[in-house]
């Protein structure tokens, strides 16, 4: 960024629930800090705000699951110098992903009477139509992650992410593993830093910080499948947040 100028940000959302865009609100304090060294020129749930014409790191969260979404999508990118993908909906598809796998026509009608004339795309992550720069995993994301990502991209230094599995969380927390104890839990293929607060109240991940880089699913397909459960049951868990096209994408590679 310039030195001496404070860069231009905005956070917006396409489709979604804004739990993200919550996450940091909840920031509190330490958010109003952060706006001390930037100029905000789009974010709707501070300001409703015309927008600017240029901006040096745009945020985006939810999925574009409209013909309005992705065009607004296409727009922003042309207009920013860094787009940064924001939560699960945003970089991997999200929950509105699951009915790319399923008869995407029978589910607009569970929901509408009348379905002509309703875009119904499939469901892509955003890096499937823009260029994205870097992505914060989670549904929603952590605030605090948010935050050193920002203060990373302001200050021009290229944030990262650890590859380390949601697993390293549980143990730093000493968790009682919920896999070995016969629960389906993706732990060992996603990527941690959430703090594993799903484990820790004993409920299995199921994945919506994406897979880590080198993620090896047959080997915990593997051992689900030990346990009683089938390929279809791990491919359903994998379905939620739209991580199993990025889980197979090895496989077509290959």
């Amino acid at each position: 960024m310039e030195k001496n100028k404070k860069p231009v940000i905005a956070i917006v959302s396409l489709t979604c629930c804004e739990g993200c865009q919550v996450a940091i609100l909840d920031l509190g304090e330490k958010f109003l800090k952060l706006a001390e060294h930037i100029k905000i020129g789009d974010f709707a749930f501070l300001e409703d705000m015309p927008e600017a014409p240029n901006y040096d790191v745009v945020f985006v969260e939810g999925a574009p699951i409209s013909e309005e979404n992705i065009t607004r999508l296409k727009k922003l990118r042309e207009k920013s110098k860094l787009l940064v993908a924001l939560g699960a909906c945003a970089a991997l598809g999200g929950i509105a992903e699951i009915k790319n796998y399923q008869d995407k026509n029978e589910r607009m009608r569970y929901v509408y009477k009348n379905i002509e004339g309703i875009n119904n795309p499939d469901i892509k992550p955003l890096s499937f139509y823009v260029k994205v720069d870097f992505e914060i995993p989670g549904c929603p994301i952590s605030g605090e992650e948010f935050l050193r990502v920002a203060e990373s991209l302001i200050a021009g230094v290229p944030p990262r992410l650890p590859q380390r599995p949601v697993c390293y969380d549980c143990q730093l927390k000493e968790n009682k593993c919920l896999l070995q104890g016969g629960q389906p839990c993706l732990g060992p293929i996603i990527l941690g830093g959430c703090g594993a607060p799903c484990p820790t109240s004993f409920y299995p991940c199921d994945g919506c910080r994406g897979p880590l880089k080198e993620a090896n699913p047959e080997n915990l397909n593997k051992e689900l499948t030990k346990q009683g459960y089938s390929e279809e049951e791990f491919k359903m868990i994998a379905e939620r947040f739209g991580m199993r096209d990025k889980i197979e994408e090895p496989k077509l590679k290959n």
